[in-house]
């Protein structure tokens, strides 16, 4: 494919300078390395009109600018070297004999061969190695199924460049910057394992933007996963509304452009960051609360307790607990969510007060009110026994920081104006352990990742 390429580009040189002449294609030549090198700056004036014409095709929008600016330079001088050549070929014509004519016309046509030759290749490797930086993207993002057949060209042109020596030629030429590849290598990663995808999520650097509207809406458009989890191509994900609004917040883009690269990509690789993974950082992480281990340290506790007494307390942590999420974020923020402060009702109590109550049709025939024992005497609710244990009142709900020395860590949280500063540790098993005054046994957090 990449040979048929440079004899195209080569007779199509040749025969184009062969037509027009030495003196115009050299002019064009010219032309042609000037509109080259103005191309990416004068593209910007061309922007506004690809916009709404290659609306929601980016590549086109990327594309389009800087080669109409390349076409328009390219024939302007093109007609100034035309306009050069005309009045020495009217003296040739008027002035000068058939046969000195006749040889400034081969002379012409020679020159005019060897100068399209060089347009040719010149365009040739131009184009060669934009289509060696766009496949290098297309073939790591892509497959053959992907609608654009721009994109499934630029992926062929680049696979056939192997074995050839052109991709290594191309390489040398190549002046797109390193962290292009790097991003296109990441993306080829996430390409081909989309199982890979639940990891951004819970990427250090990558928590506060999971958490933001725009990507919990991405992560819950169950059209744009399938476009994801199927491998359809590069230019639907591209051409979809929400990653184009994703690109151009540029909040978010800013953030995206300061992630290690490297880091990242051992992060995808191994799920582990090498940067993250410091001591320091145990405890950054999405967690949830394990109410069975705090329901079975509280047990222990409390080893008097009857059956009945235990369930109350199983039920009431459970409540408590249950729910209660943790978000520790790597700039020393956090935040609690899900956690209720309130008990729930006792069953048991609310049983034995209506089971010791009469009907109402046999208290109003016999005058008993409504709540009173027969005999007159009013029904009271069952004391707790003197053990009965007491459910803490714990808030988990709100924001605050934290801060990491010698393998502990302090937590501080807000709640109701009021700063409460409690010490926590990562244990061997991976679990946060934070000691909450309010209970006597340390508050179990288990990874939800």
């Amino acid at each position: 494919m990449i040979w048929m390429y440079v004899l195209l580009f080569a007779v199509a040189g040749a025969a184009f300078g062969y037509g027009v002449g030495a003196i115009r294609s050299g002019v064009t030549f010219i032309g042609t390395l000037i509109g080259l090198a103005a191309a990416p700056a004068l593209g910007h004036w061309f922007e506004p009109i690809f916009i709404r014409t290659a609306a929601g095709s980016p590549m086109w929008q990327y594309i389009l600018p800087p080669f109409s600016a390349f076409l328009v330079v390219f024939f302007l001088v093109m007609a100034i070297g035309f306009a050069a050549r005309l009045p020495i070929f009217l003296h040739f014509k008027h002035n000068e004999d058939d046969v000195t004519r006749e040889g400034f016309l081969r002379l012409d046509q020679a020159g005019g061969t060897f100068f399209g030759l060089l347009i040719g290749l010149v365009l040739f490797f131009t184009f060669g190695r934009l289509g060696y930086a766009g496949g290098t993207i297309a073939a790591a993002t892509s497959s053959e199924t992907d609608p654009s057949g721009l994109v499934k060209w630029a992926a062929g042109f680049r696979r056939s460049m192997e074995g050839t020596g052109f991709d290594r030629a191309f390489a040398a030429l190549d002046k797109t910057p390193p962290t292009v590849y790097d991003v296109t290598e990441m993306l080829g990663i996430l390409y081909e394992n989309p199982k890979a995808h639940a990891r951004l999520r819970d990427y250090p650097p990558y928590m506060k933007l999971a958490d933001m509207t725009e990507f919990k809406d991405l992560a819950g458009d169950a059209a744009f996963q399938q476009l994801l989890s199927q491998k359809q191509g590069l230019t639907p994900v591209l051409e979809n509304g929400k990653t184009q609004g994703l690109i151009g917040n540029s909040e978010i883009t800013g953030e995206l452009l300061k992630t290690d690269l490297t880091d990242l990509k051992k992060y995808l690789e191994t799920g582990d960051s090498p940067i993250y993974g410091d001591e320091k950082y145990r405890i950054v992480g999405r967690w949830r609360v394990d109410a069975n281990a705090v329901i079975r340290n509280a047990a222990r506790l409390n080893e008097n307790l009857t059956p009945d007494q235990f369930k109350k307390l199983r039920a009431g942590l459970t409540a408590l607990l249950s729910k209660a999420q943790l978000i520790v974020y790597p700039d020393g923020r956090l935040i609690f969510s899900g956690g209720s402060s309130e008990a729930p009702a006792e069953p048991v109590a609310e049983a034995a007060v209506a089971s010791s109550a009469l009907d109402p049709a046999l208290a109003a025939r016999y005058g008993i009110r409504p709540g009173a024992r027969p005999g007159g005497v009013a029904a009271a609710p069952p004391k707790p026994p003197a053990n009965e244990p007491k459910l803490p009142k714990l808030e988990l709900n709100g924001d605050g920081t934290w801060t990491a020395s010698s393998g502990k860590f302090v937590v501080t949280s807000k709640q109701k104006g009021q700063e409460t500063a409690v010490e926590a540790s990562v244990d061997e098993k991976g679990r946060l352990l934070i000691s909450f005054p309010q209970l006597k046994t340390p508050l179990v957090l288990v990874r939800t990742s």
